[in-house]
């Protein structure tokens, strides 16, 4: 009983810290700790969930142990819990783990099942990569006018920056880029590429390109609604390669803004550094600023989680400013 007692709490702990934005190796101690005192399913797949987070793929060992729980009959993984969204995030990390060691996964496996989901992971996963390699080939055609970044700051609003953004050769825009009262003259029109974070529940434009930001989310994402149209009509919605996010939250101990994690992934492509404009990465969340820290959403406040002091640093030490 002590070992479910202590279990119950490192399990606590180690949800609150990840709630905070806490990524760091401390936290995994907790998730491990929990798993180790009381082995269920519930505490393995959420110490291996959590792993994910940080940004590493799990090992072979972890893996037997996980595929064995989901070999079980289904009357056996009922009464361990082991259904919903729990069951869906082990058949991901199981999924994912065989196609990266090219064991022929179950490709559909770990988003609700129904068809429209099933076509939709199916599209996603077969074709990334080369959905990834032809996103940055476009990029690379459009290097001659610029490729401008447009982040979400209110440091925006009055800096009549649209002309420079429309000029470029392609635009990059996130989530909820636009509200009703900005100006076309300090956001600009064009839009070519539109990076949407894993919970967005807004809007998804027609545009040429979707990217879906956070780790690699293409076999952690369990819902897929939101994008389905855009996927059924053509549209390819691209993830971001792990290696970026993992390299920024070992960085930064916290999970990266989509910002961010956009920007250091174009910059690892040399060719496309040189290109890069960035707009609106102002940072008005600062409480030396009065800015509003979201240009569509003056009461929108920013997310906690990120280390947004660190994320700064970052920005500036790459040479990308931090104002239009």
């Amino acid at each position: 009983m002590t070992d479910v007692k202590n279990s119950a709490k490192s399990a606590l702990k180690a949800s609150q810290s990840r709630a905070r934005g806490d990524y760091s190796r401390e936290t995994l101690k907790l998730y491990f700790q929990a798993w180790s005192r009381h082995r269920t399913p519930r505490q393995l797949i959420a110490w291996l969930g959590f792993q994910r987070d940080l940004g590493y793929l799990i090992k072979h060992h972890q893996y037997t142990r996980l595929k064995a729980l989901l070999q079980q009959n289904t009357a056996k993984r009922l009464t361990q819990g082991l259904i919903g969204q729990r069951l869906r995030q082990a058949q991901n990390l199981c999924a994912e783990y065989e196609w990266h060691h090219m064991l022929q996964p179950d490709i559909t496996a770990g988003v609700l099942q129904t068809s429209r989901q099933k076509r939709a992971i199916h599209s996603v996963r077969t074709q990334q990569l080369q959905w990834q390699k032809e996103f940055l080939t476009y990029l690379s055609q459009q290097t001659e006018h610029g490729i401008a970044v447009v982040g979400n700051s209110g440091a925006l609003i009055g800096q009549q920056a649209g002309p420079a953004i429309d000029a470029s050769g392609a635009v990059i825009r996130f989530n909820q880029y636009r509200g009703d009262a900005n100006a076309t003259l300090d956001l600009g029109l064009r839009l070519d590429a539109w990076v949407c974070a894993p919970g967005f529940k807004g809007k998804v434009p027609d545009v040429r390109w979707i990217i879906l930001s956070g780790p690699d989310m293409q076999f952690q994402l369990q819902n897929w609604a939101p994008l389905l149209e855009a996927i059924e009509r053509g549209t390819p919605v691209v993830t971001i390669p792990l290696v970026h996010w993992r390299e920024l939250v070992s960085q930064l101990q916290a999970p990266p803004s989509a910002g961010l994690l956009t920007l250091t992934w174009l910059t690892s492509q040399s060719n496309l550094k040189p290109a890069l404009s960035v707009f609106g990465f102002g940072f008005g969340h600062r409480p030396d600023e009065n800015v509003a820290y979201h240009l569509a959403d003056a009461k929108h406040p920013p997310t906690p989680r990120h280390n947004w002091a660190g994320e700064a640093r970052l920005l500036e030490r790459n040479g990308w400013s931090t104002a239009p």
